[in-house]
C-alpha cells in the first residue's frame, strides 16, 4: 500500500489529508471439496482529519473517508458437493469475493476534559457501502474514557 500525507497545522486547527493506493493477491485453498480461487484487487481512497481545538479543555473532530475495492481477476475452480446449502454458501463467498465495494463515510468527535473528572469523548459515525449491488448503512454512537 502507497500512501501519502499532506498536514496543515495553525494553534488550533489541524488538517490531515491521506490519499492511498494499494494492491492485493489472494490466494484460497479448500481441502473439502478440493477448490480453490484467485483475487487480484486494486484499492484507492482518501482519508482526511480535521481536528478543531474550541478551548483548553475541548476538542472537535470531523473524519470523512472514501475507499474503492476495484478487482483485476477473479479465477475460480471451485467444486462442488451433494450438499445443496453448502455449495450456495461456496457460491455465495465467491460472489461477494467477486465483487467490487465503495465505502464512504464520516466521523464526528467531541473531547472534553471537566474539573475532577477524567476527560471524555462522544463521537458519532456514518458508513456507507455498496457491494453486489446492495447498500449496507453503519450508524454508531459512542462515549468513552480518555486516558
Amino acid at each position: 500500500m502507497v500512501k501519502l500525507m499532506y498536514q496543515y497545522s495553525t494553534d488550533r486547527l489541524t488538517l490531515n489529508a491521506t490519499p492511498f493506493f494499494g494492491h492485493q493477491d489472494i490466494k484460497e485453498r479448500k481441502l473439502y471439496p478440493v477448490s480453490g480461487q484467485k483475487f487480484v484487487y486494486n484499492y484507492f481512497g482518501i482519508s482526511a482529519d480535521l481536528q478543531q481545538r474550541l478551548n483548553e479543555n475541548q476538542v472537535l473532530s470531523f473524519s470523512p473517508y472514501f475507499i474503492k475495492r476495484m478487482v483485476n481477476r477473479s479465477i475460480s475452480a471451485l467444486s462442488y458437493t451433494a450438499n445443496a446449502a453448502i455449495n450456495d454458501w461456496i457460491l455465495q463467498d465467491y460472489y461477494f469475493q467477486a465483487a467490487g465495494i465503495s465505502t464512504f463515510g464520516a466521523s464526528l468527535r467531541y473531547d472534553v476534559k471537566l474539573e475532577k473528572l477524567p476527560a471524555f469523548f462522544v463521537s458519532t459515525q456514518y458508513q456507507s457501502q455498496k457491494m453486489l449491488q446492495k447498500n449496507n448503512h453503519l450508524i454508531s454512537i459512542r462515549l468513552g474514557i480518555t486516558f
